[in-house]
């Protein structure tokens, strides 16, 4: 069996709010003229008073009054919200002033629907609407309490008119107070739930937040250990290529011991400025270790002589010989000895020989 959805009142659009409004007043104006009426039928005595004053044209006024509710849901219903409000102005301002002069006793319930009249528009219209509706309100206030209090005294009620008086106006006040406080109460209700769905709503969204902080924390200090472990890795990498290089270097000028006091240093290839500096602190170094008394630089290998690496090898002859050892050129090529001639650059105390072996004997 299909369920039937039923629509909350308070959740349907404006124009059909504000015709359930007018309806109801409507409804209820005639449902409290027809008590009043059955009951001064019943009661003896009121309808002699009744007909004597002007209490019937009250009546009248408020059967208009109806009307112009009844007018204002048609219009409500149609989605013409400017015209039914106009109309509910008319039948809460206009009509009860004319009410409250023909029956002046009327005046308290006639300033109610005034200020009813302005909680039902306050729903439906704009702010700078509002303020004129203010306006006319105020206005009919005073006026509806300047007649009360002018033509009151004019009638002597008795208690039982009185109270026929205020049956019969008072029902549609009650019933429109009664329908604002319910649909006070559903939207206070309707609010409380939409309240209740957002803060679960973000407890949800708080949980989801807090668990992809967590995920996003743990991927976080994962990347964050593997980057301290690649670091430690490259720093192992960086430090054995620094290893290599210095052996490489190491290699690159060797320094080798051919008796107790005499080391041999063959120099093979092109010296640039780096390689002369590691030249000179490998020798000088092994010159200090080995407390070597001879150094014999073999330039049998070097493919380049210029200024420049004569400038170095003559500092090293230099400090080889503040470290106490003396310097020896093995080697030295007919190219080279032309090149140091050009130079104008000379080895002083400086043996030279030919080869190792004269530099031996």
């Amino acid at each position: 069996m299909q369920s039937i959805r039923t629509v909350d009142p308070d959740q349907q659009p404006d124009h059909l709010r504000l015709g359930r409004y007018l309806g109801l007043t409507a409804i209820a104006i005639y449902v409290g003229l027809l008590i009043g009426a059955t009951l001064t039928v019943i009661i003896p005595d009121a309808s002699d008073f009744i007909m004597q004053s002007k209490i019937p044209l009250s009546g009248f006024a408020v059967i208009v009054q109806g009307l112009f509710f009844i007018a204002g849901r048609f219009f409500a219903r149609r989605n013409h919200i400017k015209p039914s409000i106009y109309l509910m102005i008319i039948g809460c301002t206009v009509l009860p002033m004319i009410i409250t002069f023909f029956n002046p006793i009327e005046w308290p319930l006639s300033v109610l629907y005034v200020f009813l009249m302005l909680i039902i528009a306050v729903q439906f219209v704009n702010s700078h609407h509002l303020k004129q509706i203010s306006i006319v309100a105020w206005i009919s206030v005073i006026i509806v309490t300047f007649l009360g209090f002018i033509f009151n005294d004019q009638y002597n009620y008795p208690k039982i008119n009185v109270l026929l008086i205020m049956i019969t106006s008072g029902t549609p006040i009650v019933t429109m107070i009664i329908s604002l406080l319910f649909s006070f109460h559903r939207r206070l209700n309707l609010t409380v739930r939409e309240v209740k769905r957002i803060n679960y709503s973000l407890e949800e969204s708080r949980a989801s937040l807090e668990q992809q902080v967590g995920q996003r924390t743990e991927q976080l200090q994962h990347t964050l250990v593997e980057l301290q472990q690649r670091n430690q890795e490259q720093a192992a990498y960086v430090s054995q290529i620094e290893q290599q290089r210095q052996t490489i270097r190491e290699l690159s000028v060797p320094v080798l011991p051919v008796s107790g006091d005499t080391l041999v240093l063959p120099i093979v290839g092109t010296l640039d400025n780096e390689r002369l500096r590691d030249l000179q602190v490998i020798a000088l170094g092994e010159i200090q270790q080995r407390r070597a008394q001879r150094l014999l630089l073999d330039v049998t290998g070097l493919s380049w002589f210029d200024n420049d690496v004569a400038t170095g090898l003559l500092r090293l002859v230099d400090s080889a010989q503040l470290l106490g050892a003396k310097v020896a050129l093995i080697g030295v090529r007919p190219e080279v000895a032309q090149a140091l001639v050009n130079l104008g650059i000379v080895f002083e105390h400086v043996a030279i020989y030919r080869d190792l072996q004269s530099a031996m004997h």
